[in-house]
């Protein structure tokens, strides 16, 4: 009963595993074709009623007919459970194992997992960044340019138009390090780690473009939020901040120059409140509006249009010196495109000559670097290489950037596999494939999911997004190509 219950279980994995993708993995396969392997799964994670025991609850005659029926019910329940926990031992097996997937929590990831690349659901990205995703990744896996034309536009739909269902991100070595530092800051509350943090208020990522600097930025905000230990303010594209978008006002007397701008404030202040939580109740406030920062928040948010235009930059900046002086939790305050802060902006003055960026009150808040100066705070930028301000130079610092280059053929070859394994993927991934990406991309990030991205190198995929069937291929095809693979 045993060895047949074991097979059971690992056929009904397998399929739950095939239906998932991951077949293709010869590790994985080998490992639900093991006898001992299945022996042990009906062991440790069977616990169902043996087919003797139904036997023997059925021959007491029918008065027993309902202890039968019911010892039936358990045992397909039970049955149902070890299916369940038999694909998680496997898949934790084909993560630990391949070499390729690496745990969906990122507060698990170690070093020994660089090169790996961890799932990111639809629905993590959901709840975890409702800011949206920092650097090209979001263009990437959404389909869009920017994240909305104007503050809240179309806020609570831009993960609607997802391209990619299962996306993954590649963990790099220099996030492994950001992250193992962050995590010294704050066990021991010193900035000690790898590398040291002694010497500057945090990091800065600079490289070539398309190298991952926002992704790894993705990756370490990821980490601090699935701890719950950290309060986080993430700023993916602050380039909006200098564009000249939105509604802006200019000060009075002496700061007539100054540039503010409430709708952006008022929309960073509701993602600080969704994505911190409870621990802005411990934040004490300064200003008039409550006690402390989740008060003085949730009041400015019942005040009507015409208030909340007014105070929406003062609250904001409130609440960034509250968390400037703050010692009850670890901050990061990450923000990709920093360098995009310290330029020129297109706003202009009364004389119409150009406005700098310090001079635009957000972008010089968030623009900050060694001024930062927070009590427990640690600041992390990333550099854009590409746009209106690739040539921008970096905050200043104490100690050299960190530089990011493109990823290795190895983790190439890992990353097309995952692609591959998610379904996302339809081209056998051979070595002539990875010499000729590699030797295009040069590495880059950007690049290689472009080109995997392509109907040239995907045969397969139909990466229309949704309501926009449209595309010379997609008119070709009338439907694409998965249309005629399938038939």
């Amino acid at each position: 009963a045993g060895t047949s219950m074991a097979g059971r279980v690992a056929l009904l994995a397998r399929g739950k595993l095939l239906a998932a993708g991951l077949h293709r993995t010869p590790a994985l396969a080998q490992w639900i074709a093991a006898p001992a392997v299945q022996l042990q799964v009906a062991r440790e994670n069977g616990r169902a009623f043996s087919s003797t025991q139904v036997s023997k609850a059925k021959g007491k005659g029918k008065a027993d007919d309902g202890k039968a029926d019911k010892a039936k019910v358990a045992s397909e329940a039970s049955d149902q459970k070890a299916v369940e926990e038999a694909s998680q031992v496997a898949m934790q097996h084909f993560r630990t194992t391949s070499g390729i997937m690496a745990d969906v929590d990122p507060c698990t990831h170690r070093s020994t997992d660089v090169g790996k690349v961890y799932p990111l659901p639809k629905k993590t990205i959901e709840g975890v960044f409702p800011e949206g995703l920092a650097g090209l990744m979001h263009k990437m896996l959404f389909g869009q340019t920017r994240r909305r034309h104007g503050p809240d536009k179309n806020a609570n739909h831009w993960y609607d138009a997802i391209l990619k269902e299962h996306p993954g991100v590649l963990i790099r070595k220099q996030a492994a390090h950001i992250i193992s530092a962050l995590y010294c800051a704050s066990k021991t509350g010193t900035l000690k780690g790898s590398p040291n943090m002694q010497a500057t208020p945090g990091f800065l990522l600079d490289g070539p473009p398309g190298t991952g600097k926002s992704m790894i930025v993705n990756h370490c905000v990821h980490w601090a939020r699935s701890t719950g230990d950290w309060l986080v303010v993430f700023v993916p594209e602050p380039s909006r901040l200098v564009l000249g978008l939105g509604l802006f006002a200019r000060g009075d007397g002496e700061n007539a120059n100054k540039i503010y701008q409430p709708e952006f404030a008022e929309t960073i202040l509701k993602q600080i409140q969704l994505s911190n939580g409870d621990k802005m109740k411990q934040i004490e406030f300064s200003g008039s509006e409550g006690a402390n920062c989740s008060e003085a928040m949730n009041a400015f948010f019942l005040q009507n249009a015409t208030a909340r235009e007014k105070n929406a930059v003062s609250v904001l900046v409130n609440v960034m010196k509250a968390l400037k002086t703050q010692t009850a939790f670890p901050l990061l305050v990450a923000v990709d495109e920093i360098n995009s802060l310290r330029g020129i902006s297109n706003y202009m003055d009364l004389n119409m000559k150009p406005i700098p960026a310090s001079d635009v009150v957000l972008a010089e808040i968030f623009g900050r670097f060694l001024e930062a100066d927070y009590a427990r705070g640690v600041v992390l930028g990333a550099a854009t290489r590409t746009g209106l301000y690739q040539n921008v130079p970096l905050p200043p610092f104490n100690r050299k950037p960190i530089q990011v280059s493109g990823i290795s053929r190895d983790e190439l070859k890992n990353f097309l596999t995952f692609q591959q394994n998610m379904g996302e993927l339809y081209t056998p991934v051979t070595d002539e494939l990875l010499d000729y990406l590699f030797f295009v991309t040069s590495g880059r990030w950007v690049d290689l999911e472009r080109m995997t991205g392509s109907e040239l190198f995907n045969l397969g995929l139909n990466n229309n997004p949704k309501q926009k069937k449209i595309g010379k291929w997609f008119r070709a095809t009338k439907g694409g190509y998965s249309r005629l693979i399938t038939a």
